[in-house]
């Protein structure tokens, strides 16, 4: 949630709604620091809203990373349905074939969602790197087309899922806001000896 303060040089009320805190949007003075130790006290205890689709993505990656592993577990057993590249296939052939990328990849979907579930403010590169593998794993793994098919699914991974998670990452406003949160909770929790942050008015 945003916290509000009158600037003591010019007098104006102003909202923060991420850190830091420390001067005045109108004006531009330095706020003193006790009024600046108040207002950072405050977002950080109020917290930032998890942004829409990485709430999503948080119950979306643990239930898609929970379920991928499953079928790896019964693929040795044959149970359930397989299938590369629309040709069915047997459990034990699927793994063979492309068990160890199936694993990394629903491996690292399940940390994702237990990372995102945690707020833990370094997993955005993470997030970049599992398009990483998707595309890897394009390229790796045959298909009916050849090598122009896997690079025509590269290039389609890259434009419309890479670039526009780069950008809703590191560049929307909100989003930026709410890891900038996370990142500045994390250092005062660890400056106040991993304690909880202090209430206001204390």
């Amino acid at each position: 949630m945003p916290a509000s303060a009158i600037c003591p040089s010019c007098g104006t009320a102003s909202t923060y709604r991420r850190l830091p805190a420390t001067t005045c949007p109108r004006c531009g003075k330095e706020l003193p620091p006790d009024l600046v130790q108040q207002l950072e006290t405050s977002v950080l205890q109020e917290g930032v809203p998890t942004p829409a689709l990485l709430l999503l993505g948080t119950y979306g990656a643990l239930v898609l990373g929970a379920f991928g592993l499953l079928l790896a577990v019964l693929a040795p057993f044959n149970i359930g349905n397989y299938s590369i590249d629309g040709r069915s296939v047997s459990g034990p052939e699927f793994l063979r074939q492309v068990g160890v990328f199936w694993v990394t990849v629903f491996a690292l979907t399940l940390c994702i969602g237990y990372l995102l579930w945690s707020k833990r403010p370094w997993i955005r590169p993470l997030l970049v790197l599992y398009w990483v593998v998707m595309a890897a794993g394009i390229l790796i793994i045959p298909t009916a087309g050849g090598l122009a098919v896997r690079l025509q699914g590269v290039v389609f991974l890259l434009v419309f899922t890479f670039v526009p998670s780069i950008l809703y990452l590191y560049v929307k406003s909100s989003v930026v806001a709410y890891f900038d949160w996370l990142a500045a909770r994390r250092e005062r929790t660890r400056a106040s000896g991993g304690g909880p942050l202090p209430r206001r008015g204390a």
